[in-house]
């Protein structure tokens, strides 16, 4: 096929996709002002171009904050305007830089490569040449499940450029046991259904749901309209969450080649938790009613207390930062007062 009639095919196969899909690039980026508009905080919002020349979007809060900037990273599936319970609280008087990871949200997503060792590289060039975008030399990197294990991996590369490390509930960080096979008890039809399922990306039921796929967020993730209930008297979140993951599955394609089957990290933190320098503080909230296995993080906190905090956020889920956003809040502000009076 010729490249001019590959790419009018391909632009055929979107046009129709979007027709099927209730979504676009513009009800994105109209769900996400929804969200900016209610924190008032004021911000500043720009592409980033990459040295891939991928373009990430951000939105940084009170720019002319003088104290430690800070830079967020959002989880899977998801999109800055998640850290939406947060920002008020955290930019008070520091810059809070956020961006949609690349694949995500109203970020290029471009198509990875098949090699995950690669795929993990690209992400965290990515993040790096935000970083020289936004001119941030010494900042508090924070991310949430798999912005989390991202932001150790960036952090172990550039250690340099992180003065503290805090993580929500970080995803990727223990190894499948070697045995787990054999000693847990999967039932057989979610061993089918996981076998059928594993060509697909994780989120393509929504997008399959075509004009459906409101509504099935809306079915499937009540909790969420929930957590932020304090600051949306709707479905704004909701939608949010909708537009952000049926647009093309970019980043969720890039995430399902890190991930073994039933969701354990194909290359586990476990084995780099050493790698990272010494003089790099890392804080870690867990949810007290989170999936995440945290038993690696709490032997590093016992083996290196002077580096390794760990603190369990009673009463939240996975989604820490949203579940108990007042405690969660709290002990990041005492780990920023902490570090900022670290003049090291």
């Amino acid at each position: 096929m010729e490249e001019q009639e590959y790419i009018e095919s391909q632009s055929r196969w979107y046009s129709g996709w979007f027709r099927w899909c209730p979504t676009s690039d513009e009800l994105l980026q109209a769900a996400e002002a929804r969200i900016l508009q209610k924190l008032n905080v004021p911000y500043r919002a720009c592409y980033v171009t990459t040295s891939q020349q991928d373009k990430v979007w951000t939105v940084s809060f009170n720019p002319e904050g003088t104290k430690t900037p800070i830079l967020m990273i959002h989880g899977f599936g998801a999109g800055l305007g998640m850290w939406a319970l947060n920002v008020k609280e955290l930019s008070k008087d520091r810059p809070m830089h956020t961006f949609d990871m690349l694949g995500f949200g109203r970020s290029s997503r471009p198509t990875f490569d098949s090699d995950p060792e690669i795929v993990q590289e690209t992400f965290i060039n990515s993040i790096e040449d935000t970083r020289k975008a936004l001119g941030l030399e010494k900042f508090i990197l924070i991310g949430h499940s798999f912005g989390g294990y991202l932001a150790y991996a960036y952090t172990i590369k550039h250690p340099d450029q992180v003065k503290s490390l805090i993580l929500a509930d970080p995803w990727g960080f223990s190894e499948k046991p070697a045995d787990w096979d054999k000693t847990v008890s999967v039932p057989r039809w979610i061993r089918v259904v996981a076998t059928i399922m594993q060509p697909f990306n994780p989120l393509s039921g929504l997008r399959i749901a075509g004009p459906l796929g409101p509504s099935v967020v809306r079915r499937f993730r009540p909790d969420l309209q929930i957590k932020f209930s304090s600051l949306f008297d709707d479905d704004t979140i909701l939608n949010y969450i909708y537009h952000c993951n049926a647009q093309k599955p970019s980043g969720e394609t890039a995430f399902k080649k890190l991930v073994l089957p039933y969701g354990w990290a194909k290359f586990p933190m476990i084995h780099r938790m050493q790698h990272i320098n010494a003089k790099v503080k890392v804080a870690m909230l867990f949810g007290s009613h989170s999936w995440i296995d945290n038993t690696v993080t709490e032997e590093m906190e016992s083996e290196r207390p002077e580096q390794f905090t760990v603190h369990t956020v009673h009463g939240a889920g996975h989604h820490v930062y949203a579940d108990k956003p007042v405690r969660f809040n709290n002990i990041v502000k005492q780990i920023f007062e902490t570090c900022d009076e670290d003049r090291v």
